[in-house]
C-alpha cells in the first residue's frame, strides 16, 4: 500500500500519481467524501477534470457533498445543485453519471454548534469515466 499526497486540484502536477495511474492502467475507483463542496467553481473543474485522465475507461468516481437544498441561512461549505453536478460530471467533460441521489449526511457532532451532531441534505452521485482517446 502505498500513501501519495497531492493537490487535488493539480493531479496533474503530481508525478507518482500520474506514474502509479500509469502502471495500474488507469484507477477504478475514486471516493471523494465531502470534499467538492469545498471548491470553488474553477477548482471543481480542475479536480475532475484532473482526475479523469487518470480513470480507466469505466472506472467509478463516487461522490458525496452538500446539496443546494439545504436552507438558508447556510454558514457552511458550499452547497451544489443537481445541474451543477451533471454539468462537472457530463460526458463532454469524460464521465457519465451512472445514478444522482438525494440522501443525508451525516455530520461529526464536534462540529455541529448543538454538539450533538447535524444531519446534512447532501447529493450522492455515481459517475464512470467515458473511453475519450483511442485504446481506452
Amino acid at each position: 500500500t502505498e500513501f501519495v499526497a497531492a493537490s487535488a486540484t493539480d493531479l496533474a502536477g503530481t508525478a507518482r500519481v500520474q506514474a502509479r495511474a500509469s502502471e495500474l492502467g488507469g484507477f477504478e475507483v475514486a471516493l471523494d467524501s465531502a470534499m467538492l463542496h469545498c471548491l470553488d467553481d474553477d477548482s471543481q473543474r480542475a479536480f475532475v477534470d484532473g482526475l479523469r485522465p487518470l480513470m480507466r475507461a469505466g472506472g467509478k468516481l463516487f461522490v458525496g457533498c452538500f446539496s443546494d437544498a439545504n436552507p438558508d441561512p447556510w454558514s457552511n461549505p458550499r452547497r451544489i445543485s443537481e445541474s451543477q453536478l451533471r454539468s462537472l460530471l457530463s460526458t463532454e467533460r469524460g464521465w457519465h453519471m451512472v445514478s444522482l441521489t438525494s440522501s443525508w449526511y451525516e455530520r461529526p457532532s464536534d462540529r455541529a454548534a448543538s454538539g450533538r451532531g447535524a444531519w446534512t441534505m447532501a447529493w450522492w452521485c455515481v459517475a464512470e469515466a467515458v473511453p475519450v482517446g483511442p485504446g481506452e
